[in-house]
């Protein structure tokens, strides 16, 4: 029993940072490919992309929690500015595509 906790709980970790990291690779692309490489905008993207990746790298035994908190902090800093770009190309960040439970709750304009 304990090892299955132990092991549910390394597993918990995992699927968190792999998520804060999607997330942090993410929005680093959306950067490139959504706003002007010379803007404010993009620069935030890429600083708070590379600020999330280096918080994992620091904090390699953070529980899945508090990563899940870092990336809610990372998220309410870059998903305003991704929000903006997709309205100003025209597209919904919500798209009216059929969504599933993998689908990165990121970048679905569901929060």
């Amino acid at each position: 029993k304990l090892n299955e906790e132990k092991y549910k709980a390394a597993l918990e970790n995992v699927k968190a940072r792999n998520d804060c990291e999607s997330a942090a690779f993410a929005a680093a692309h959306s950067a490139d490919d959504l706003v002007s490489k010379d803007s404010e905008d993009h620069r935030i993207l890429l600083q708070e992309s590379e600020s999330l990746k280096k918080w994992l790298a620091d904090n390699p035994a953070a529980p899945a929690d508090a990563v899940r908190d870092r990336q809610k902090q990372f998220e309410a800093k870059v998903h305003p500015i991704i929000q903006k770009a997709y309205a100003e190309k025209g597209t919904s960040s919500s798209s009216s595509e059929t969504t599933t439970e993998d689908d990165d709750k990121f970048f679905d304009g569901d929060k």
